[in-house]
């Protein structure tokens, strides 16, 4: 009787028992067989013997009967293989076409993943077509792509010499000059019953030792600070202009004569007739672009202090503001306040941003605009800094431009007056209405900077505020200068200050209280600038710095190996559209990469606001 299968085992180890077990059957059977013919054999022979010798019993029929059947031949008995299947286990019978068809499709699929993801990565980061970075892509536009890709006809995202060979002609058939600095020159002639008024600048070049960069080092990359080093004096110290040139700096209607201290745009950048131009700009110039006529005089008087003014200035705050601070029946006196910077690099040297703080001034004109008694613009310098300067190191890494901040001692332009004591013929004016000066001030930098509608005091009174209030202090440190509000107001005394003004107190013997706190705000300031807020006794209770703020605007985020492949498989270009990965060609997403853009100059913005006051 078999033994029952192993419930513990499987189908298979059964077979494989039973099969051992017959072998091990048939074997013994064979060699019983084989025994027992053998020994019928000698049986009869010793019986024929036994015969022979003496006569033996009659033999009797079940004895013949025995001997018979060993005699008799036994067949092999058949065996059939059963598979077993304990009652714990299924078996699935798969046939062996599918596995076969399976095992290409797999493969086939594989091989297709593969080749996707290796055109991604091509695309990505080896076709040269596709590597076109997306600033300098929104710096040029569809027209400045379309007009490269005319030219570079390689698609190596280079002009060769021979390819720029083409370029040069079709410039020179254009009558274009290549070989003279851009002019702006007015289509306008001072009539003869017209006012003529001369201007004259006033310069100081910038003190080098208040930048943090050392020129004298060899490491840094001073043909970059060429411009700047080799400016030292005025393009032009004088220029004759017509007083209806000056129309651009009037009010457009009569409801802001009537309501001093109500700001209207000069120019404004978004609302250009030029030709769309986003609101962050390129670096990588040198020539301004045209202006339109009615700023062509803005254009020329800064051309006085140096021949390459930008109006549309790369980084807000851009354009210019004007407010009427007041009035009566013959005059009109208005404060305005511009924003613009200079290119003071030429080729072959890179590019050398210089953007003054701020221009402001005060234009006094007949309400008829036929006459102007006062015109004075210059660059404060009641701050210890006042100039913001990047420039280019390496063209191959653009984006990555140096910084550097300094003290321009003078900036200033005045109107040569006909009359020999003008501030008493300003001070014989009589004004139907006005405001103070500091007001309107306050109005137009408001307008400039929404911000800064939180009165911010300085670093010694905002204590002095908040122990008298009971408040909390917030307080900002910056390398430079810092000109949803509410919270503010009400629940906070605010301040800014720069880092050498707390260095001074720091050292200042006869304010030890304001000392003391100066030196703990130093030792927990990062570059370039610091958020706090603080106890009214000066404690620090949070810090946050700009950069790490900025880079973060929705929360921690920190990159690893697993979000760059990642990238590839999402994006708004990739299997998933979670995050933005560029491998098609630039045309094509221009209205994604200026959404995307809009997202970074908010941060750009707030970066740059620490450099304009």
């Amino acid at each position: 009787m078999s033994s029952p299968p192993d419930k513990g085992g499987t189908g298979d180890n059964e077979v494989r028992r039973r099969k051992t077990r017959s072998q091990s059957k048939t074997e013994n059977n064979d060699g019983q067989s084989q025994l027992d013919s053998e020994e019928s054999n000698a049986n009869g022979t010793n019986q024929e013997v036994v015969d022979q010798t003496t006569e033996s019993p009659p033999a009797t029929s079940e004895a013949i009967e025995q001997q018979t059947q060993q005699q008799q031949w036994q067949p092999q008995p058949y065996y059939q293989e059963v598979l077993v299947v304990p009652p714990n286990r299924i078996i699935f019978a798969i046939p062996k076409w599918v596995v076969y068809i399976g095992t290409a499709v797999i493969g086939i699929l594989f091989v297709a993943l593969g080749g996707f993801v290796g055109d991604k990565i091509y695309k990505t980061y080896f076709l040269p077509g596709q590597m076109l970075p997306n600033m300098t892509f929104s710096a040029v536009g569809d027209e400045g792509w379309e007009f490269f890709k005319k030219y570079d006809r390689d698609g190596d995202l280079k002009l060769s010499l021979d390819e720029y060979e083409t370029l040069y002609h079709t410039l020179i058939a254009s009558g274009i000059n290549v070989t003279t600095d851009l002019q702006y020159k007015a289509d306008y002639t001072v009539g003869k019953d017209e006012q003529t008024i001369t201007m004259q600048a006033f310069f100081q070049p910038l003190l080098l030792e208040t930048m943090n960069t050392n020129l004298s080092d060899p490491s840094e990359q001073i043909d970059s600070l060429k411009g700047l080093q080799e400016w030292k004096t005025l393009n032009k110290e004088a220029r004759d202009f017509g007083v209806t040139q000056f129309k651009g700096f009037l009010p457009p209607n009569n409801s802001f004569i009537e309501e001093p201290g109500k700001v209207y745009q000069i120019w404004n950048i978004n609302s250009t007739s030029l030709p769309d131009i986003p609101s962050h700009r390129s670096s990588n110039k040198w020539l301004p672009p045209r202006v339109e006529d009615e700023l062509v005089v803005i254009h020329q008087l800064l051309s006085m202090f140096h021949p390459r003014p930008f109006l549309r200035s790369r980084f807000p705050p851009q354009g210019g503001v004007a407010s009427v601070r007041a009035y009566n029946k013959e005059y009109l006196d208005i404060s305005f306040r511009l924003h613009a910077e200079f290119q003071l690099s030429e080729p072959p040297y890179n590019p050398m941003w210089f953007t003054p703080a701020q221009f402001t001034g005060n234009l006094i004109i007949s309400r008829d605009y036929k006459k102007i008694i006062y015109f004075h613009m210059y660059v404060p310098t009641d701050k210890k800094l006042n100039v913001d300067m990047e420039w280019i190191n390496d063209i191959e890494t653009a984006a990555a431009m140096q910084v550097d901040i300094g003290f321009l001692p003078q900036m200033e332009m005045n109107m040569v007056s006909t009359t020999t004591d003008l501030d008493k013929t300003l001070k014989a004016i009589k004004w139907t209405n006005e405001i103070p000066e500091f007001d309107v001030k306050r109005k137009i930098e408001i307008k400039m900077y929404p911000f800064k509608e939180v009165p911010y005091f300085n670093f010694t009174n905002s204590f002095e505020r908040a122990q008298k209030e009971d408040k909390l202090v917030h307080s900002i440190l910056l390398w430079g200068a810092l000109d949803d509000q509410t919270l503010l107001k009400e629940s906070y005394i605010s301040n800014w200050a720069l880092v050498a003004d707390l260095q001074e107190l720091e050292k200042d013997p006869h304010q030890p209280v304001y000392s003391k706190t100066a030196s703990h705000f130093l030792q927990n300031y990062k570059f370039p600038v610091m958020m706090y807020l603080a106890l009214k006794n000066g404690t620090i209770v949070h810090r946050v710095n700009a950069n790490d703020f900025m880079h973060s605007p929705e929360g921690e985020y920190s990159v690893s190996m697993m979000d760059s492949f990642w990238q590839l498989f999402s994006g708004d270009e990739g299997l998933i559209p979670t995050r933005k990965v560029t491998t098609q060609r630039p045309e094509l997403f221009r209205e994604k990469r200026m959404e995307k853009e809009k997202k970074s100059h908010r941060n750009i913005q707030m970066k740059r606001n620490i450099y304009n006051f």
